[in-house]
């Protein structure tokens, strides 16, 4: 690798003759003749055939003999450098050389020695130096720029023990080696990028397809984990509805079954009623078959059968005939030819009779003889008389209210 500034000598000048000093002032040189010195470098003046190493820790006035004296003055770099020796080997293949870097970090040690020796390319002679060795272009050209790996190892192990064996010697200067590097190529690092490039391509698709691949394997475990599920659900749908069904169509039959049990009972219950009311409406008939006429008027107006009028008519026709029947009677017995016939006396009779049909009366009046009788079948005519011609005959508005 061509070096971007001059090693060690960074610059030399040549330097005119000091200009004689006017009067009785003493020669100087002005120091704007000298050339720059950097910190790190040290200025080496030739004078005399003698060469004097100026770096010291103070500055220059101009009036030194060696700096009015000096021919030409040099700029040495005296602090460590590294320098780098480069190497081109042949590989199997003649079109594809591998690129080795030596690194050395070479220190000054007596600058004059190097301004004296004059300018020189450390890092040309250092790669000369070390092409010397004949063993590096056998490993190289054993092996192809593939095998770079491989050469790696063999060439840092082989340059290291040489250079341990025979070092570079160069007069005022100290040279150590540091680090041997063997480059990757422009060509195979290009070649190398398109080959990752389409590794990981490849690997890239790959990892596209195995994630679809697992998408759609983790959509169909889904989708049949889901249908799987839906079947179970109507499963046990099926088997819900199987079973509510059963319960309901045991309820079902559990309240027709109270329902048909209740319905007896209630019919039962209807009939034992009916069997009741008949017994009672058959004894409520005896009594009244047993109480007479007027037990069955009553029950026939309490039916509905005939109104209140009708029943007091009913009544009143039926006081009527009987009022007759015992007149009749006491006629007969008052003035009937079989009268002599009786064994009994028929006056308490008569009285009775009379009693019943006109109230309480004087029974002077019944034993007064033919004249009573008469005034008796009198009265009777005109009771019988009043009877039929009734001027406040009774109406509906007498039963109710």
């Amino acid at each position: 690798m061509t070096m971007t500034e001059p090693y060690p000598v960074i610059e030399e000048r040549r330097l005119p003759a000091a200009a004689p000093g006017r009067l009785f002032a003493r020669r100087r040189r002005e120091l704007s003749e000298l050339p720059p010195s950097p910190p790190g470098t040290a200025l080496v003046f030739q004078a005399e055939g003698r060469f004097k190493v100026f770096d010291e820790q103070q500055h220059l006035t101009g009036t030194e003999d060696f700096v009015l004296d000096a021919l030409s003055v040099a700029v040495v770099k005296v602090r460590p450098h590294k320098v780098f020796a480069d190497l081109q080997l042949p590989s199997a293949h003649h079109s594809e050389p591998f690129a080795v870097r030596v690194t050395f970090k070479a220190t000054v040690t007596r600058p004059e020695l190097v301004v004296r020796q004059g300018a020189f390319d450390l890092a040309e002679d250092l790669g000369q130096h070390l092409r010397k060795d004949p063993r590096l272009a056998e490993i190289c050209a054993a092996h192809r720029i593939e095998q770079l790996a491989d050469v790696r190892v063999l060439i840092d192990a082989r340059i290291s023990a040489y250079y341990a064996y025979r070092g570079y010697n160069q007069p005022g200067i100290d040279i150590e080696l540091v680090l041997v590097e063997v480059l990757t190529p422009k060509e195979l690092e290009e070649r190398d990028r398109r080959e990752r490039t389409v590794v990981l391509d490849y690997q890239l698709q790959q990892q596209v397809e195995d994630l679809e691949q697992g998408k759609r394997r983790q959509l169909l475990e889904n989708e049949q984990a889901i249908n799987r599920r839906v079947s179970e659900l109507e499963h046990d749908h099926a088997e819900s509805t199987e079973l509510r069904e059963r319960r309901h169509a045991a309820e079902r039959a559990e309240w027709e079954h109270r329902e048909r049990r209740l319905e007896q009972q209630r019919n039962a219950l209807i009939r034992e009623k009916e069997m009741l009311l008949e017994d009672a409406a058959a004894k409520r008939n005896q009594a009244y078959l047993d109480e007479g006429v007027d037990s069955l008027l009553a029950l026939a107006q309490a039916q509905g059968k005939i109104s209140p009028l009708e029943l007091a008519r009913l009544k009143r026709d039926d006081r009527i005939r009987l009022d007759e029947r015992r007149w009749d009677a006491i006629k007969t017995l008052m003035n009937g030819d079989n009268g002599d016939l009786l064994s009994a006396d028929p006056q308490p009779l008569i009285d009775a009779l009379m009693a019943d049909l006109t109230g309480p009366t004087d029974t002077a009046v019944l034993s007064a003889g033919a004249g009573a009788a008469d005034r008796a079948d009198r009265a009777l005519a005109a009771n019988r008389y009043d009877s039929d011609l009734d001027l406040n005959p009774p109406d509906e508005d007498d039963f109710h209210g």
